[in-house]
């Protein structure tokens, strides 16, 4: 089984913000997998969404936790410990100011690299032996802290190649879990 995770932020004030990228391409993964009567997301003790999807034969929990993202690391601690997860099937999808925007990089094993969210679920697991699927949204001018960039809602520029980016998210994580991850995206 894989454990899925999107990282973002609660509420409508971040909803359109490049910091929920990994939330919205989790979302668009449940989505492809629904029903056509609909997503039912399992609220997990109040502290995560949770939905299962299977591909091919690979069952996997999509989650969207319900703090905010520098807090995300013990529940995702939790959900590896509820659903018997090892390290190796935790994926975590989220946003990277080191990658241009439209870009998708597999990391395993890799530091933060200042993302806090990514730094609790380093802090939180005592190791950051898990792959991440980074998301480019690209680095802020000079004139910007990085912080108050990801806080920001894409550009118009952006919003017209969102679709097409996502679309390419979700049929990379789709493969990667019917075929395996050496088949979806270029590691670093």
């Amino acid at each position: 089984m894989r454990l899925i995770v999107g990282l973002g932020n609660p509420g409508t004030k971040y909803a359109g913000t490049r910091h929920n990228l990994g939330n919205v391409a989790v979302r668009l993964l449940a989505r492809a997998h629904a029903p056509t009567e609909g997503i039912k997301w399992d609220n997990w003790q109040n502290q995560a969404w949770v939905y299962k999807i299977t591909v091919r034969d690979t069952e996997a929990r999509l989650v969207l936790p319900t703090c905010f993202m520098n807090e995300s690391g013990p529940v995702v601690q939790k959900l590896l410990h509820f659903y018997k997860v090892e390290l190796k099937d935790l994926w975590i999808v989220h946003d990277d100011v080191d990658l241009p925007f439209g870009a998708i990089r597999l990391s395993w094993q890799s530091s933060s690299a200042g993302h806090h969210g990514v730094d609790s679920i380093i802090e939180s697991l005592a190791t950051n032996e898990f792959w991440r699927w980074r998301l480019g949204v690209g680095r802020p001018g000079e004139d910007m802290p990085t912080d108050k960039y990801v806080l920001q809602a894409f550009t118009d520029s952006e919003l017209t190649h969102l679709p097409d980016f996502l679309s390419q998210v979700v049929t990379k994580l789709k493969t990667a879990l019917a075929q395996g991850l050496h088949s979806s995206v270029q590691r670093k």
